[in-house]
């Protein structure tokens, strides 16, 4: 590797280790997300342990020599999944952050990128990540081929889905439920809770027709969380977990502006759209994982999805991540709520890497 240039000295590239949560925890509070509703994404209270909750963690952080502090980073997060139908080994690109007083002023990104793949790359076999579809910029960048950097391949678009809850909701038909118990409808489909063995019968055997599908119990899930959809006899045919991450990952609306500055005071959930939280109060969220049902019909995801926003009456909104290619995307379209686009992408270093092959994308929304 180069040494450094007249630009680039005064800074060192190396790998961060558990001491540093709080110095990474300071990048990610330091910008929130532009928009009519500016949020920040944050992994209070510690972000190293955040990150590595989710898998093992790779940081790559630029150091200013002078005073010792962390001038921008970078974190791969390494975790099994469904890859062509057998199970690979993942690595996550996220958290490319820096302090905004050194924007623009810290030139060592191809070698930051490289150090993350040296120290990762016996341990992954498809990296990949996203980029909000409004971030032009970024995408722009790195979209072009550039020397010494990786190369991004677009897969296509992911959206998440901020659903309002409890008994309005933005749903076909206005009837619904406050609280958790079981629900029947016309269709004498009854939302319930379950066992771990029961979610697992039906999410298993077709995780596998999935990209990017998980192979276990997310970490935290308990039996708790877990949502049925029974038919008449009992059995179940869909299910899912609310995956309830805030004791590590939040987001926190910071500023809304425009029209948001006035929608805030209505009681927009009696229109079926998600309440909108006070600014700098963290949101009560929870979002959908291992959604999957028994014939593979969107229909009784739908359902589910319906009943499970009706009774988390509890939260702000529930979160629903799906790539452009699930069979339930076209549903939720219809759905009312707050949408945020991005772009997935596998990214590949020396042109190596796993190319996901025609399967349909089943990455959930607590993994991003």
């Amino acid at each position: 590797m180069r040494g450094p240039s007249e630009a680039d000295r005064g800074f060192a590239v190396e790998l961060a280790g558990p001491s540093d949560g709080k110095a990474l925890l300071a990048l990610y509070e330091d910008g929130a997300f532009p928009g009519g509703i500016s949020v920040l994404f944050t992994r209070r209270p510690d972000a190293w342990f955040s990150l590595a909750r989710e898998g093992e963690v790779e940081v790559v952080v630029v150091r200013d020599l002078g005073t010792g502090r962390i001038a921008a980073m970078g974190a791969c997060i390494l975790r099994p999944a469904w890859i062509n139908g057998q199970v690979g080994r993942t690595g996550y690109l996220t958290g490319l952050k820096s302090l905004g007083e050194y924007r623009g002023r810290v030139p060592l990104g191809p070698r930051a990128y490289r150090l993350l793949y040296e120290a990762t790359r016996e341990r992954v076999d498809v990296y990949y990540t996203t980029i909000l579809e409004e971030n032009l910029a970024a995408r722009r960048m790195l979209e072009k081929p550039r020397r010494n950097m990786p190369a991004y391949r677009e897969l296509g678009g992911y959206t998440v889905h901020c659903l309002a809850t409890g008994g309005f909701g933005g749903f076909p038909g206005l009837c619904g439920l406050r609280g958790f118990r079981p629900w029947d409808d016309k269709k004498g489909m009854v939302l319930t809770g379950g066992s771990w063995e029961e979610l697992w019968s039906l999410y298993g055997p077709r995780a596998p027709e999935w990209n990017f599908s998980q192979t276990g119990r997310p970490w935290g899930v308990e039996e708790s969380d877990i949502r049925l959809l029974r038919d008449g006899s009992g059995q179940p045919v869909a299910g899912c977990v609310l995956w309830n991450q805030a004791a590590v990952k939040q987001h926190i609306p910071m500023e809304y502006r425009g029209v948001y500055r006035l929608l805030r005071h209505l009681p927009l959930e009696l229109a079926g759209y998600p309440r909108l939280p006070a600014p700098g109060v963290p949101a009560r969220e929870a979002g959908f994982a291992l959604l999957c049902s028994r014939e593979g019909d969107p229909e009784s995801l739908a359902l589910l999805v319906e009943k499970t926003a009706r009774e988390a009456a509890g939260h702000d909104y529930l979160l629903l991540g799906l790539f452009q290619d699930h069979p339930l995307a076209p549903h939720l379209e219809k759905f009312r709520g707050i949408r945020y686009r991005s772009r997935l992408y596998t990214v590949h270093w020396d042109g190596e890497g796993i190319l996901p092959d025609g399967r349909p994308v089943g990455l959930d929304v607590g993994l991003l």
